[in-house]
């Protein structure tokens, strides 16, 4: 099993900026946000490995405890 995890920079002033997804779909940086509910900065985002969110919205200052706690739940959605 794995997961993608991504790092938004919601604050980021290039709103238009295309990224690639995983599994090859391209969107922007402001629909990566509004899909993900990345928000507020920093935000972590688990997706699968086709782009599928699996659990979003952690706040980056999150504990290291936490963040596994996340993971679990990630990868129990696969």
């Amino acid at each position: 099993q794995s997961v993608v995890l991504t790092y938004v920079d919601t604050k980021s002033n290039m709103p238009d900026r295309e990224l690639v997804m995983p599994g090859g779909e391209r969107i922007t940086h402001a629909e990566l946000i509004k899909r993900f509910q990345a928000y507020p900065t920093p935000s972590w985002v688990f997706i699968s490995p086709k782009g599928a969110l699996l659990h979003g919205n952690r706040n980056g200052k999150s504990t290291t405890r936490e963040l596994q706690l996340d993971v679990d739940k990630a990868l129990a959605k696969l």
